[in-house]
């Protein structure tokens, strides 16, 4: 086995989770409880994701200040010559999670321990790595060297601890605008599909460029289906003026829904916000004459739907369903809908797309 098989991995990543009730030891007013509730599982989807370690079962909070947490089993003694995972760090900037720090140890059955350090900087998002040897009762007692992010990915590899190994990222796709998003011209965009460990996901970046320089204010990671490509556009849905961005996510009705996540570009915060519930309506567009976003939904025949934006979520007015007959009804704010044509759905067909609802005008397109 070689020598990067045996160690400790301290991997520098995202998170923020839950605090498994062990505030006794630490009754001091001058922490900030919100760090007991940052750092823990309810990040672990998020870890999952992006290929990090997880905070394990039944793993408790044994250190915590103002500036870190330590996550680790009760019993955090090395106990076992097997590989391990020891502990987790995550360090602070005021209430900002700025870093986390895996540890996974080797202590083996000779004289010697390795650890593995892999660090992670969130602001930065650059790593590091650097392998340490302990010599047992030796002088110097240690020994280290900078590693690779590759060499320390061998580790989890052949250590057969696959769930931690960090398959490389494969870049399959890039959307770049720096002329119409946002404040035209003052803005840029670039949006990058990439596929790691089995997952296809979109990273997603604004920036702004006022100052002369590309300073970055929106950085989104959100897991996609592998099949389509980002189909990147730029559409202004809260009618605004200013184009927000949608990136294609999944598709549905055997292809013929494009489910899309939807960012709206915040002029207030110079950033892109979520429409959390984008992906509920297929095929997003807008209607010219009523002004406002459509979405028309396949299934056996079709519905399309007519929404506004409301802070950050989309709200249907008025609906239209074609199936053998046809019909319209309109949507009140509690969410009631009323009837206000039903006839039959010729001379239209199936599919049509409609711009607007009352009176009925099916789109030239």
């Amino acid at each position: 086995m070689s020598k990067y098989v045996k160690g400790t991995i301290l991997l520098f990543l995202i998170s923020t989770s839950s605090y498994f009730g062990v505030k006794s030891f630490l009754e001091r007013p001058e922490v900030n409880e919100l760090k007991l509730v940052t750092g823990g599982i309810e990040m672990n989807k998020l870890r999952d994701s992006l290929s990090i370690p997880l905070i394990e079962d039944k793993w408790v909070v044994h250190e915590l200040d103002t500036s870190y947490a330590m996550w680790a089993a009760r019993n955090k003694s090395v106990i076992q010559t097997d590989p391990m995972h020891l502990k987790k760090i995550v360090n602070y900037d005021g209430d900002e999670v700025i870093s986390e720090e895996d540890a996974f140890h080797y202590e083996g059955t000779d004289s010697i321990a390795y650890r593995l350090i892999c660090e992670y900087d969130f602001k930065e998002r650059i790593s590091k790595h650097r392998f340490i040897e302990y010599y047992k009762g030796q002088y110097p007692p240690t020994k280290g060297y900078e590693m690779s992010s590759s060499q320390a990915d061998s580790v989890f590899k052949e250590w057969g601890i696959e769930s931690y190994y960090r398959q490389p990222i494969k870049v399959v796709e890039t959307f770049t605008d720096s002329l119409k998003v946002g404040r035209a011209g003052q803005n840029k965009i670039i949006a990058t599909q990439y596929e790691q460990s089995g997952k296809t996901f979109i990273r997603l970046k604004l920036y702004n460029g006022g100052t002369g320089t590309w300073e970055l204010k929106s950085d989104i990671n959100f897991e996609k289906d592998p099949i389509t490509l980002i189909d990147g556009t730029l559409i202004d849905l809260n009618r605004d003026s200013y184009l927000d961005f949608m990136a294609q996510s999944d598709l549905a009705a055997r292809g013929s829904n494009a489910v899309r996540n939807a960012y709206l570009y915040d002029l207030s915060g110079d950033s892109l916000i979520l429409i959390r519930n984008s992906k509920q309506y297929p095929n997003l567009n807008i209607s010219e004459k009523l002004d406002c976003v459509t979405s028309l939904m396949i299934h056996g025949c079709s519905s399309q739907a007519f929404l506004e934006v409301e802070g950050d979520s989309l709200k249907p007015f008025a609906w239209i369903y074609l199936s053998e007959s046809l019909t319209v009804a309109e949507v009140d704010d509690a969410g009631k809908e009323t009837i206000i044509r039903y006839d039959s759905i010729s001379p239209y067909e199936c599919y049509t797309y409609f711009e607007s609802y009352d009176p009925l005008v099916p789109s030239e397109d």
